[in-house]
């Protein structure tokens, strides 16, 4: 995933938590920046795609601060203001084609689609720019993946006694028991490992028995966690929670995941905390397909976001970037009150 421009100056860096974490500038003896300091100097901007994680001194593995070149920060300042301008280009041409199909009045209706063609103009202008920038930086070798230290997260895992396993082998139905079966311990070191995770920018999975128990982690690419055929053996009746760069809810491939291998719940982390869904029970025969589930999960999308824009033309006024987040949000728990599953938030810890 592109970093965006402020990954420039502040990856690798580390801060003294005083926004969140009620840090002093005297702490560790004050060798590190203020956190406040590095928001006031572009840190944390909107549509910022950086996030933070946990560093504890003398346990977490130093990071590799890279400083870039001059033309190569300006090179990546660019990208990120010409992907800017693609991305809002592409919420204004589909604002205005809206209000242009529910617009009474007839020279309204003209004067919207007007502007609609207007700003499709605009935005394939910044996307062919965009893409150029895009494939110069990726020949220069400026853009690469960040790579996950992995001893950030604790490996081990925790052997617990099966609390209530029975002596005789019989048929347990776990589709309806997820993380509320572990234990206090065991809840915690899965937020704990979420906090960390939501931090990368590739996709990281980790997956945990049912009784809270580690299983193992697989790391991804920038949107997928692809798995080896005898992990996904393992995963019926368990749980596996992994983080959405983007923090955006859960995708028809993840709900179809689910339903493949059986999983008791499935989450999805980012920088605020986890959206989570739970079975309750025996799956809906009307998604027992991975086309169903597309399809459906579609139709539920479609029907949110028409509703969601609808409200914005009456209200006159330009889509924001909380809409988008909303239309996820209630698309999701449409899909989930109709077949029969659970979709909650759990804020970070």
């Amino acid at each position: 995933m592109l970093p965006c421009f402020c990954a420039v100056f502040f990856v690798g860096m580390v801060f003294i938590d005083d926004v969140y974490a009620g840090g002093k500038p005297t702490d560790y003896g004050g060798k590190y920046p203020l956190l406040s300091d590095a928001i006031k100097s572009g840190l944390f901007h909107p549509r910022c795609k950086d996030s933070s994680s946990p560093y504890m001194e003398g346990i977490s593995t130093p990071p590799d601060r890279e400083v870039l070149p001059e033309k190569a920060q300006e090179d990546l300042t660019e990208i990120e203001r010409a992907e800017q301008k693609e991305t809002y280009g592409a919420r204004m041409e589909k604002m205005y084609k809206r209000l242009g199909k529910y617009a009474l009045d007839p020279g309204n209706k003209t004067e919207y689609l007007a502007r609609a063609d207007q700003w499709a103009e605009y935005t394939q202008k910044w996307q062919s720019y965009h893409e150029k920038q895009l494939a110069k930086a990726e020949k220069s070798g400026i853009i690469r993946e960040k790579q996950i230290v992995a001893n950030e997260i604790d490996t081990s895992v925790v052997k617990l006694p099966k609390i209530g396993k029975p002596d005789v082998e019989t048929k347990v139905d776990y589709s309806d028991v997820g993380s509320r079966a572990f234990s206090d311990e065991n809840k915690r070191k899965m937020l704990e490992n979420e906090r960390i995770i939501s931090g990368n920018q590739y996709e990281t999975a980790i997956a945990y028995d049912v009784y809270g128990n580690r299983l193992f982690m697989q790391k991804g690419k920038s949107n997928e966690v692809s798995f080896s055929k005898k992990q996904l053996k393992q995963l019926k009746g368990c749980i596996v929670t992994h983080n959405h760069p983007a923090g955006s809810v859960f995708s028809a491939s993840d709900i179809e995941f689910m339903r493949s291998t059986e999983l008791s719940e499935i989450r999805a982390c980012n920088h605020y905390g986890s959206y989570v869904i739970r079975r309750n029970g025996t799956w809906h025969s009307d998604i027992s397909t991975s086309m169903s589930i597309e399809k459906e999960y579609r139709a539920c999308m479609t029907q949110v976001e028409n509703r969601i824009l609808d409200e914005i033309a009456k209200e006159g006024r330009k889509i924001t970037r909380r809409d988008f987040q909303r239309m996820g949000e209630d698309g999701i728990e449409l899909f989930c009150k109709k077949y029969g599953l659970e979709f909650s938030w759990e804020d970070k810890i």
